[in-house]
C-alpha cells in the first residue's frame, strides 16, 4: 500500500502509521519503511495521541478470532467508531460481505458481515457520508466514510 500511495501521490515519502498485534509484522514493516511509525498493539486498546488525516483498514475483520458473529459485529462497529473519532477527513474499511460470500466456500475461520447492516451503522455515526463500494471482488465490500 505504501508503494502504491507513493506512486499515486508522486512523492518519495508518504507518512503512514500502522498498528498490528503481531510483533513479526511490525518488525518487517519497520525494516521496509523505517521513516513511518508502526505500533505493536491492539487498535481498540491503544490510546492514540493524535488525529490522522485518513484511516484505512483492510482485512482485519476477516478471520474468526472474535468468539462468534455477535462479538465480531461488536468489534467491527467499535473499531469503525474509533477510526471515525481519530480521523480528520475519513475512513476506508473493507470486510467480507454476506451477499458475495454465499456463492463461495469459506472456512469456519472466516467472518462475513451483512454489508447493509454495517453501512447503516456507519451512517448513524453522524458522519457527512458513508458509501458502500462493491463489485471489485465477489467476496469483499468496502465502506468509505467522510467526516
Amino acid at each position: 500500500l505504501i508503494d502504491y500511495l507513493r506512486s499515486v501521490i508522486g512523492v518519495e515519502h508518504v507518512n503512514v502509521t500502522g498498528i498490528d498485534p503481531n510483533e513479526r509484522f511490525i518488525a518487517l514493516a519497520k525494516k521496509d519503511y523505517p521513516w513511518n511509525e508502526f505500533i505493536q498493539g491492539e487498535f481498540l486498546m491503544h490510546e492514540f495521541e493524535k488525529e490522522y488525516d485518513f484511516i484505512m483498514c483492510s482485512g482485519a475483520f476477516n478471520v474468526q478470532v472474535f468468539g462468534g458473529q455477535d462479538r465480531a459485529y461488536f468489534v467491527l462497529e467499535q473499531a469503525i467508531k474509533k477510526m471515525v473519532e481519530i480521523s480528520k477527513y475519513g475512513v476506508c474499511v473493507n470486510f467480507l460481505c454476506k451477499s458475495g460470500c454465499s456463492e463461495y466456500v469459506l472456512t469456519n475461520e472466516m467472518v462475513v458481515y451483512d454489508e447493509q447492516r454495517v453501512l447503516a451503522y456507519c451512517k448513524n455515526l453522524g458522519v457527512k457520508s458513508a458509501e458502500l463500494i462493491m463489485g471489485y471482488d465477489p467476496v469483499d465490500a468496502t465502506i468509505i466514510i467522510e467526516n
